[in-house]
C-alpha cells in the first residue's frame, strides 16, 4: 500500500470579526472565519496555510474542494467557477510547475471521490513499495 499526502484548496481561515468564538461545524474544529476562495491569492493562502498545520513543504494531491452545489448558490457558484478560471487556475498550474526542479504538488484533482481511512505514524513512513528498486 502507498500512503498519498493530499489536501485541499477553496477555504480560507482568517481571524473572527468579532470577540466571540465561532463554532465550527466539525467536532474539534478551529475557531477562524472561513471564506470561500478561489482566486489565485486564496488559492496560495489556502495551500500554503495547510502545508504549515500539516507540517511539510509538499503534498502528493491537491484538490479544489466545496466548488459544488451543495455548498454554493447558482449565482455564487459562478462567480466561484469565473474566480477559479480567470486566476485561480493559474495559481495551481504554479504550485504544479518544477521549482527548484522539484514539485510542490505531484496532482491536482477537481470532484474526485477520496476514501479517508486513520494509518499510524510507521505506516505513513513505510517506504514506498512501488518507488524501491527490484530485486
Amino acid at each position: 500500500m502507498v500512503a498519498r499526502i493530499s489536501t485541499k484548496i477553496g477555504r480560507v481561515l482568517r481571524r473572527p470579526l468579532g470577540p466571540d468564538a465561532i463554532k465550527d461545524q466539525w467536532l474539534g474544529g478551529l475557531e477562524f472565519q472561513t471564506l470561500f476562495d478561489y482566486g489565485y491569492d486564496g488559492v496560495m493562502r489556502s495551500f500554503e496555510d495547510s502545508l504549515q498545520r500539516l507540517g511539510i513543504n509538499r503534498v502528493d494531491v491537491l484538490l479544489i474542494h466545496d466548488l459544488d452545489p451543495w455548498d454554493h448558490n447558482e449565482a455564487t457558484l459562478s462567480a466561484y467557477f469565473t474566480q477559479l478560471k480567470t486566476s485561480g487556475w493559474k495559481a495551481l498550474a504554479e504550485l504544479r510547475a518544477p521549482i527548484y526542479e522539484e514539485k510542490v504538488v505531484d496532482h491536482i484533482l477537481a470532484l474526485a471521490k477520496v476514501a479517508e481511512r486513520k494509518v499510524t505514524p510507521e505506516e505513513l513512513l513505510k517506504p514506498d513499495e512501488e518507488a524501491l528498486p527490484a530485486k
